[in-house]
């Protein structure tokens, strides 16, 4: 008898994730590989009641979906009534989301395991109606041994935390009670993906972007916050124009997920751009939606990744990768863990970054031999972050008592 497997999203994006999103994306290769192989019965709790078409779902056999309607007008004046409850009292009540999640008290209360993905704050009042495992999907570092004791006792309601990566695994180990066990399973992605060319498509994104063949092209992918160390890759790059002509540079992303409004940091980075004159050079293409991704990686001869905040794993390190492209990170979180010598550099964000930056970036446009020799290791390196490998540990953690 297949294990009745409720999932409960964070709430903020919707799964299928039609806007994106690391974990929305994440869950979804697991709905779908499950599909495949019919090892669970899963249930999806997700925002997007108005948002995600039939088609999008009805096409799972092994998954029912409940979506909430978080555009109506009940859900959102009770959004900002418990949204300042919890500011006043220390996050005592359930956000609106899951309030309503928890109205579904027969489907709740018949499941097996409940996989809550990447909220701490829902273990509690879950444990409340369930009797049944509580797991909780991290895909940030949201419980360390910096936080306030309240957030660590959090762990208390949790019968395991599944880490996206060991870097995850080892922050919440240092907090975590004898109750609770810890383990990780890597981020997976759709290798096969990455490797589709689209002759057309491709040519215009380069005429588009004034790509030529003879330009060293560098990409960053994800949102645009200064804490992604978009600035250093900027100015690092403006450094390598005095010098080399034939280089371009794509910011891929918007400021949130889905959202191609141009916020302040990127404004600045444009009028930095202009003041330079070097409009022919750095190219901002705003939101992309993930169907389409692969096609900028595959007009790109390099990624940059220079996070300056703490990132629990590095998915777009690893999209890079598919591509076949090297790669540079920073040594924060558990981005480094996506590379190895072979296919990428790290560089240190306690040091000179910029000065980093400018050294690796001017050694991959430099020597084309080294450039295409790490394009080929990162291919083999992606190896190990499949979708299929994905779903392979994290059933096994999902089925472990």
């Amino acid at each position: 008898m297949r294990k009745k497997v409720i999932i409960i999203t964070n709430g903020t994006l919707p799964v299928p994730a039609i806007f994106g999103g690391a974990a929305e994306n994440l869950t979804q290769v697991l709905l779908e590989i499950n599909e495949d192989f019919n090892d669970f019965d899963f249930t999806v709790f997700s925002i997007g009641k108005n948002k995600i078409k039939s088609k999008e779902f009805l096409a799972f056999k092994n998954t029912n979906f409940v979506f909430i309607n978080e555009d109506s007008f009940f859900f959102k004046l009770n959004k900002i009534v418990k949204y300042l409850l919890n500011k006043k009292f220390n996050n005592r009540f359930p956000n609106q989301f899951l309030s309503t999640v928890l109205k579904y008290k027969k489907e709740l209360k018949n499941a097996d395991l409940i996989l809550i993905s990447n909220n701490p704050y829902y273990g509690k009042h879950l444990k409340e109606i369930v009797s049944c495992p509580i797991y909780l999907h991290l895909h940030n570092d949201y419980i360390n041994a910096n936080q306030g004791d309240d957030k660590i006792r959090l762990l208390n309601y949790f019968d395991k935390v599944i880490g996206v990566s060991n870097f995850i695994k080892k922050s919440v180990l240092k907090v975590t009670p004898k109750s609770c066990k810890v383990s990780y399973v890597y981020n997976g992605i759709d290798l096969n993906r990455f490797t589709l060319f689209n002759e057309v498509l491709e040519s215009y994104l380069k005429k588009k972007y004034n790509l030529n063949k003879e330009d060293t092209v560098f990409i960053y992918s994800g949102r645009m916050q200064e804490s992604k160390g978009i600035v250093f890759l900027l100015e690092s790059f403006l450094t390598l124009l005095k010098k080399h002509k034939n280089i371009k540079l794509l910011f891929v992303g918007g400021t949130v997920y889905y959202n191609s409004k141009i916020n302040e940091v990127t404004k600045n980075l444009i009028r930095r751009v202009e003041s330079s004159l070097a409009s022919e050079h750095v190219f901002f293409t705003g939101f992309v939606d993930y169907k389409y991704m692969h096609h900028y990686y595959k007009i790109s001869n390099v990624a940059v990744l220079p996070s300056i905040e703490t990132e629990a794993f590095g998915l777009t390190s690893i999209e890079s990768q598919a591509a076949g492209l090297p790669v540079i990170v920073s040594d924060v979180g558990g981005m480094s863990e996506t590379i190895n010598k072979d296919c990428g550099f790290i560089v240190n964000v306690t040091g000179d970054l910029k000065s980093q930056l400018v050294h690796f970036m001017d050694k991959l446009i430099e020597d084309e031999t080294l450039r295409k020799e790490m394009s080929k290791k990162a291919l083999l390196n992606a190896q190990k972050f499949s979708n299929s490998f994905f779903y392979k540990q994290i059933k096994s953690e999902l089925n472990e008592l």
